[in-house]
């Protein structure tokens, strides 16, 4: 019986490492010939309503496409007048996806921007590209119904993630997007000692 019990244990142990360990790296975007039909439409949609205004070379952009609710994209920009840099946070409402299903429903757009530092941008741009560099494709497909794609892109390059579990580097990775979204919602002008201790930790990581 004990025996029994440590081999599920082992079992339990290695299928949880194995799928976190499969969730340390990105994956390749999908291009063109591994689209769903329903994608050939979709897609171009979100680029044409969630991105209207943005720059079309963005210092990083994090994409945010849920399956059930209004997809996001943040970019963090260069503006050269200035040399300043700016995030733009924007938000699809409804979802650009429920627009398509509801007889071409119109899709507001909720526009944030705000000021960032050029070290933090530095930080997040390092962050971003070292990511990017773990694109590998997967050994079986992650995918489901009922989850988020993430994605990340930086100097040309880009990755995504689905849905990381918990505990893997992908899932620091997305919470660390994540609070960069939040920061664009608040008055400070730079990222916390902490929230900065946080990003280069997992730029060591990786």
């Amino acid at each position: 019986m004990h025996k029994h019990k440590n081999l599920l244990i082992i079992f339990l142990t290695f299928l949880t490492f194995g799928n976190l360990k499969a969730q340390d790296h990105l994956e390749p975007v999908e291009g063109v010939f591994f689209m769903y039909d329903f994608q050939v439409e979709y897609y171009p949609k979100v680029r044409e309503i969630l991105f209207d205004g943005l720059s079309d070379n963005p210092e990083i952009r994090y994409l945010i496409m849920p399956s059930f609710s209004g997809e996001k994209v943040l970019d963090i920009n260069k503006d050269f007048a200035s040399g300043k840099y700016f995030i733009n946070f924007q938000v699809a409402e409804p979802s650009v996806w429920n627009s398509i299903q509801s007889d071409k429903k119109e899709v507001k757009v909720k526009k944030i921007k705000k000021e960032i530092s050029a070290k933090d941008t530095e930080l997040i741009k390092t962050l971003f590209k070292k990511a990017i560099l773990t694109v590998k494709y997967p050994n079986k497909e992650m995918n489901g119904l009922d989850g988020t794609n993430y994605y990340f892109a930086s100097s040309n390059k880009s990755g995504t993630i689905w849905s990381p579990k918990s505990g893997s580097k992908m899932s620091k990775l997305v919470e660390i997007a994540n609070g960069i979204v939040e920061f664009s919602k608040n008055e400070k002008t730079d990222f916390n000692e902490e929230f900065v201790v946080k990003i280069k930790m997992l730029i060591d990581e990786l």
